[in-house]
């Protein structure tokens, strides 16, 4: 997870190819993520490019992730047990 490994700054320079609606259309980016169009995915890429202190958050959740492996792996498995229990889900339509 090269994201991870970067400071801040060079994540935000790294994150500056969002800016291009064909990166953010990418798979890889948020092209699966949404089926309303580009509006969505552009409204949540805005704060990663503009506001410091959201990259340097980014970064330290990134980098915490990336020095223990099995996290998501964990939190996948613990999630399964979730079904039935109620939950408050936010969609992307602001």
């Amino acid at each position: 997870m090269l994201t991870g490994k970067l400071s801040p700054t060079m994540f935000g320079l790294f994150t500056q190819q969002m800016r291009l609606r064909p990166f953010r259309r990418l798979p890889l980016a948020f092209g699966w993520l949404t089926m309303r169009g580009d509006a969505a995915t552009a409204r949540w890429i805005k704060p990663v490019l503009t506001q410091r202190e959201i990259r340097r958050d980014t970064v330290r959740v990134l980098r915490g992730i990336a020095a223990e492996r099995d996290l998501m792996l964990d939190a996948a498995e613990r999630l399964r047990g979730f079904i039935g229990c109620p939950a408050l889900t936010r969609a992307a339509t602001l």
